[in-house]
């Protein structure tokens, strides 16, 4: 997961940001449909799907733990910070999940 800062936005309301996600699968398998993304920190959690690997959630600033998930893919989880006034991005991979299988003889 790699964050960037991003350009000031007018248009927020007072003590609120953004962030705009972006979500892809690996190298194997580039396309991510139906990702669910959740923002949660100890007042407000917002989960929502991504459908087309692109989505912006305003959220009041501060904290906040981030998850992306998807069947078949790896979870990634990680802290990040909104900025009050800024519009800053998050780009997630989402990698295939390990299956280990055991044969017996």
């Amino acid at each position: 997961m790699r964050t960037s800062s991003g350009r000031k936005d007018s248009t927020l309301e007072p003590n609120t940001g953004a962030v705009f996600i972006t979500v892809r699968g690996d190298s194997l398998n580039p396309m991510v449909g139906n990702a669910q993304i959740r923002l949660q920190n100890a007042e407000i959690r917002r989960d929502t799907a991504v459908r087309n690997s692109a989505l912006r959630i305003t959220v009041p600033a501060g904290r906040y733990y981030f998850r992306a998930r998807r069947i078949g893919s790896q979870t990634l989880q990680d802290s990040i910070n909104v900025r009050s006034g800024y519009v800053d991005t998050v780009r997630a991979i989402l990698g295939r999940e390990v299956v280990c299988s055991v044969i017996l003889t």
